[in-house]
């Protein structure tokens, strides 16, 4: 292309300038290669200006390729995840899972409402084209929200270099539960990634703690899981580093007894447990005095120093204490030195205490917290009994007067998985005495019957298939009161088809019998395109009475949890006492169980009052035609309320079978 630019240019000079055509081709020979050669008159001297100015150009083209080469590499390891980041402050995920993206999803969601996590960076295993593949559909929701991906071993000191592990804010260690390596190899895993963590912090961050959240496999026994405590506790207390310890059992099966015995209550727990934009979570105050002052006066405060005043209380936290989480206490009770405020809010705002004595707070909350652990026996046995069932009470707290007893139920369970011997385990716990379980398909797993129970009669059909619409009226499921699916696929346990092949059969069997109404249906899939499809075929099914129907989602839940234990640490010890079986839980009731009559209208401040005197706190209403109260405090204290039949209120307190 230089030969034509220069020839055009060298016979426009002599129109121009009208000097010969050799002289306009030199000159213009010397614009274009800006080459020094005015003086040059020889044809020789030309001819050598020439040669060296194009070797020159040549040179100079060989040079410019090898920057341009060296900057293509050099982005090409920033794309392919080759190079070393340099950041400080910022959240890093260890292992890539089928959790990793919900939790960058809840992440996300956190970082919108306010809270501070940084640039996200993903450490794992899998091809990072892969990775980055799975999380643009983040990015392009949450364009704000910087994700980087990340190739390696996080039991790898050089690949936690490669992500500035020592220097990051917050890391979430994540667990592969389908992975089959020994329980013994995944502990030493574990302490390994812990330890050198611990040992990469700089001196210059040492002063700013890093908060480790660690995930346990299902598969550790209780000697191995106290073996990593331990040595995380070790860790935490070599300065710098805060453990804590996220048991990876979460008991789906007590989650799915629950929707099983109180349709609608597993949309409560994954708005509870999981962040989204109009829903609220769980809070702890961490610079609120409530020293001396009644708890009923503390929940009642609306004042600009109340960091609460936007939430709703509902309970105490005490840091070190041997019980630490007081739920749904008694208005009477006074709040002892060092106990915070926990609250259920859309996001938590600094109160103009908070902004003015947080700094002092802070300081005075280390020495109160000394003086604490010295002592006060007397103290530490009442908070010992706290929680405690004693008839279904926890010690210094009134008994609830809601009433909550159930019929016995007849439980259908479609399918035979690893979670089947906690489900009916669980059931043994939720479902009222006399119910009866028929469980279809698979063989009959060890079940364990908890202490103080009756066990629950099970009968069970291994050789009897679940997608089989004779099977399924042999054994009589549309019967039954709720019907719940889990089915393995044939190609491994994460894969939904059989538990939507069942869920055909079920309604085709329903169809040919006549039915009006389905059972309630509880069905498990792993997949949201499995959920929309489940969904989809309750949805179009021609009854005369429509379905209720819960989809349960196994790891949708768990990085929900993650992400708020992620924020606030201390929220691993309210959702430990929401999650096991003693102590207070979320359900549902009704509001004339504590005496909120139907069409009138109220505020929430009177729903609240009526259920304090039944013993429970309110968090939300329930409204089966789509009204929108919802599980939000601001949208709840925002509107009058009144209460249509199907409307139900979910509440914290003794669920009593």
């Amino acid at each position: 292309m230089t030969l034509p630019v220069w020839a055009a240019s060298g016979w426009l000079y002599q129109k121009v300038a009208g000097h010969s055509m050799s002289d306009s081709l030199w000159q213009a020979f010397i614009v274009v290669f800006q080459c020094e050669a005015s003086d040059d008159t020889g044809a020789i001297q030309r001819l050598v200006v020439a040669c060296l100015a194009i070797v020159g150009s040549l040179i100079t083209g060989v040079l410019l390729g090898v920057v341009v080469s060296d900057v293509e590499n050099a982005a090409e390891q920033v794309v392919s995840g080759n190079n070393v980041i340099v950041e400080a402050g910022h959240t890093v995920v260890l292992g890539w899972t089928k959790e990793t993206i919900p939790l960058l999803r809840q992440l996300a969601i956190a970082q919108r409402e306010g809270s501070e996590c940084g640039r996200v960076v993903v450490l794992g295993s899998a091809d990072r084209d892969e990775m980055e593949g799975a999380v643009e559909d983040i990015r392009n929701a949450f364009p704000n929200f910087k994700v980087i991906t990340r190739q390696g071993d996080p039991t790898q000191r050089s690949d936690l270099e490669r992500v500035a592990a020592g220097t990051a804010a917050k890391i979430i260690f994540l667990v592969d539960k389908a992975d089959e390596t020994e329980p013994a190899d995944q502990v030493h895993r574990i302490i390994t990634t812990g330890w050198s963590l611990r040992s990469m912090r700089p001196a210059w961050r040492v002063g700013r703690d890093m908060g480790v959240v660690i995930e346990l496999p299902d598969c550790l026994t209780e000697s191995q899981t106290r073996r990593v405590v331990q040595s995380m506790e070790r860790t935490s207390h070599a300065g710098g580093v805060k453990m804590t310890i996220v048991d990876g059992k979460t008991d789906l099966g007590r989650l799915v007894a629950q929707s099983a015995t109180q349709p609608g209550l597993y949309d409560v727990l994954s708005t509870v447990m999981q962040q989204d934009r109009n829903s609220a979570e769980f809070y702890v105050c961490e610079h609120s005095d409530v020293t001396g002052r009644t708890y009923g006066d503390v929940r009642r405060d609306r004042g600009p120093t109340a960091a609460w005043a936007h939430g709703i209380v509902v309970g105490m936290y005490e840091e070190g204490a041997e019980t630490p989480v007081w739920l749904n206490l008694p208005d009477d009770y006074v709040c002892r030195r060092g106990q915070r405020v926990i609250m259920f809010a859309d996001k938590l705002e600094e109160s103009l205490y908070d902004k003015v004595f947080k700094p002092i707070r802070a300081a005075q909350s280390k020495i109160e917290t000394a003086v604490m652990r010295r002592g006060d026996a007397a103290y530490r046995k009442i908070g010992k009994g706290a929680g405690s069932r004693t008839g279904g009470r926890a010690v210094g707290i009134p008994g609830v007067n809601i009433t909550t007893a159930q019929m016995p139920k007849r439980v259908a369970l479609l399918g035979v998985t690893a979670q089947t011997p906690s489900l009916v385990q669980s059931l043994n716990v939720w479902a009222a005495p006399g119910s009866h379980i028929t469980v279809v398909g698979g063989n009959p797993p060890k079940i364990s019957t908890p202490k103080n129970r009756q066990p629950l009669a099970v009968t069970m059909l291994p050789d009897a298939d679940p997608s089989s619409i004779d099977d399924l009226a042999s054994a009589g499921v549309l019967d039954a009161d709720v019907v719940i699916v889990d089915v393995n696929g044939i190609a491994d346990s994460d894969d939904d088809t059989g538990t939507v092949a069942s869920l055909v059969a079920l309604t085709d069997l329903a169809a040919l019998q006549g039915r009006d109404k389905l059972p309630h249906v509880v069905a498990i899939c792993h997949h949201v395109d499995a959920a929309d499809t489940v969904r989809h075929i309750v949805d179009n099914l021609a009854l005369s009475s429509p379905a209720s129907l819960d989809v349960v989602h196994p790891d949708a839940m768990p990085s929900g949890l993650l992400a708020q234990v992620t924020r606030q640490p201390s929220l691993r010890h309210v959702f430990n006492r929401l999650l096991t079986a003693e102590g207070a839980e979320i359900f549902l009731t009704t509001p004339d169980s504590v005496g909120l009559d139907l069409g009138v209208t109220v505020t929430f401040d009177d729903v609240q009052d009526s259920c304090r005197q039944a013993g429970v706190t309110c968090l939300g209403v329930v409204a089966p035609d789509g009204r929108e109260y919802g599980l939000s405090a601001s949208a709840m204290a925002s509107r009058p309320i009144r209460f249509r039949p199907g409307d139900r209120l979910a509440v914290i307190g003794e669920y009593v079978v």
